[in-house]
């Protein structure tokens, strides 16, 4: 609904963030894919002030890629998502350059890529993620 530009209520992308995180504190699956997207759109929604006479879709979607790649760190591997669920072709330069961005500041919070992090139990000792 909002990548089509409808309405939603400015604290849906905090709540979602919040439920989110508690279900990764109590160990519950949650997912990381559907969440990051849910949560991106709802803080790319938030942001559309900051940018007014602007794509209100386009908002949200870079909104979704920077917060998905700030969670999982793959830049290409989010526009690729986002530019093939959205359709977003046209915003593909805009997607990179959030993506790159989003990756850099995550960078600075936590070194380890998700996915690298995750595989680690799944691998024998002596064998590393590869970035």
């Amino acid at each position: 609904m909002m990548i089509e530009g409808g309405a939603s209520p400015w604290w849906f992308g905090p709540a979602k963030f919040a439920t989110t995180l508690a279900t990764a504190i109590a160990g519950l699956p949650g997912g990381i894919f559907a969440p990051s997207l849910a949560t991106g759109a709802g803080f790319g929604n938030i942001l559309t002030w900051l940018f007014p006479g602007q794509s209100v879709s386009a908002i949200v979607v870079l909104g979704m890629v920077a917060y998905f790649t700030g969670v999982v760190r793959a830049p290409l591997t989010a526009v690729f998502i986002l530019t093939d669920t959205t359709a977003a072709r046209g915003l593909m330069l805009p997607l990179m350059a959030t993506a790159l961005i989003a990756d850099r500041a995550s960078a600075l919070v936590c070194r380890e890529k998700l996915y690298n992090g995750l595989a680690k139990s799944f691998m024998g000792k002596g064998e590393t993620a590869t970035s």
